[in-house]
């Protein structure tokens, strides 16, 4: 073992640097979970009045809508400027929009700098993903790039333990910090080896449809909606355990599951674990609809399941952070030919963030006009629906070099 960590030492080191990056997006991400409580909260909040539901919304959802025109210029700007350039514009954001986040006093302000935080989380999502499959050796590429999902995770668990216990300004100074650090990092990096224009672009279309429809599945499973607003659906739910120590318990149930799929994928492959963990996501949300339906029918039993909302959920995100989750950015960066991986991630993040974007938009609408069970086992359809389509249109890539993956989709 020791041997090998000397053997890709190089590797090892500038992935890590680039993990920096998702420990932000991570961070940024899952920043509304604990301001949202502060801002309702006028001693805590730096606004001078309480922002109403749509606006609360939209700092959550404006992550998916903003993030579209850094996707699609990152398409263009890696492939003329470099990998190494995305990253340190990465960065740059990063450190602008936690800061602005900082000193925010209206609404207007902290809107904006969600904006231009989400170009750094966008940037970096992406660029992570080409950059990450496009430096690492085949046999350790799947860890590396599901790695990327444990320290996006880890990102978030960080918030959720510090966030509720510091004020409003200092959550998103520890954003400045941890920012600035990564623009030192990626500024020691190397420029990608497969940085250049090659002109075969046989299998994208295929490739594209299998990477968005995955994607978009994951998006509209609920897995970012319940993170956004996990205080809000814990109180909703009336779990026996207080939202703030739910959101937390929450963060490390995705870091153990995230911490375990690096290991998992090059031993079963990504298949079988994107089968298992959609299969037992599906099952976790009609249990937690369930529960939501029996508050709905005013059913006695209630009283006597307050546990199952935190548990039905640390099943769900236990599940989605070994597969659903990180998998389809897994597949992102290893089933697009070189030449046009960047065009083609960028293509999967705008479909899937659009999808994001309207999903998180109107879930607050939806769990006031057909209620919060309908809304719950609509994700557990979708985690169905990409179960079906894992089993019949995914491939598995364990194992193969890029070159080899080409030829198995040209079949």
């Amino acid at each position: 073992m020791f041997h090998n960590v000397l053997r890709y030492r190089n590797q090892i080191l500038i992935t890590i640097c680039g993990y920096v990056g998702h420990l932000l997006c991570g961070y940024g991400i899952s920043w509304t979970a604990p301001i949202i409580p502060k801002l309702e909260n006028p001693d805590e909040s730096p606004l001078s009045r309480p922002l109403s539901d749509i606006e609360m919304s939209l700092l959550a959802s404006v992550l998916y809508i903003a993030g579209l025109p850094a996707v699609l210029s990152m398409s263009w700007f890696s492939n003329f400027k470099g990998r190494k350039a995305s990253y340190v514009l990465s960065a740059i954001f990063y450190i602008i929009g936690f800061a602005m986040l900082g000193s925010a006093t209206n609404f207007t302000m902290m809107f904006i700098a969600r904006i231009i935080n989400t170009f750094g989380f966008s940037i970096a999502n992406m660029i992570n993903t080409i950059y990450i499959g496009e430096i690492a050796s085949s046999n350790i590429r799947g860890i590396f790039l599901t790695g990327l999902g444990v320290i996006q995770t880890l990102g978030s668990l960080i918030l959720f333990s510090v966030g509720p216990f510091v004020s409003y300004s200092m959550v998103s100074y520890i954003g400045v910090a941890i920012s600035i650090v990564y623009f030192l990092a990626v500024l020691c990096i190397p420029e990608s080896p497969v940085y250049l224009a090659l002109k075969d672009i046989n299998n994208c279309s295929m490739c594209l449809v299998r990477n968005e429809r995955i994607s978009v599945l994951n998006y509209l499973s609920g897995m970012l909606v319940v993170v956004f607003f996990s205080t809000s659906i814990f109180k909703m739910a009336d779990s026996s355990v207080p939202p703030s120590l739910a959101t937390i318990i929450i963060g490390c149930t995705q870091l153990v599951g995230s911490i375990i799929a690096p290991f998992c994928v090059e031993i079963s492959g990504r298949r079988i674990l994107l089968l298992v963990s959609t299969g037992v996501c599906c099952v976790s949300m009609i249990v937690f609809g369930c529960h939501f339906f029996l508050i709905h029918i005013n059913s006695p039993l209630v009283e006597h399941i307050k546990w199952l909302p935190l548990a039905s959920l640390v099943v769900f995100f236990m599940s989605n952070n070994m597969g659903f989750g990180v998998i389809p950015s897994t597949l992102t960066g290893e089933l697009f030919n070189s030449n046009v991986r960047s065009k083609g991630t960028a293509s999967v993040f705008v479909v899937s963030w659009i999808s994001g974007f309207i999903i998180t938009t109107i879930f607050n609408t939806l769990i006031s006009s057909i209620g919060a069970y309908a809304v719950f086992w609509f994700f557990s359809f979708t985690c169905g629906l990409a179960f079906l389509f894992t089993l019949f249109f995914i491939p598995e890539t364990k194992g193969k070099s890029l070159i080899e993956i080409q030829e198995m989709l040209s079949k």
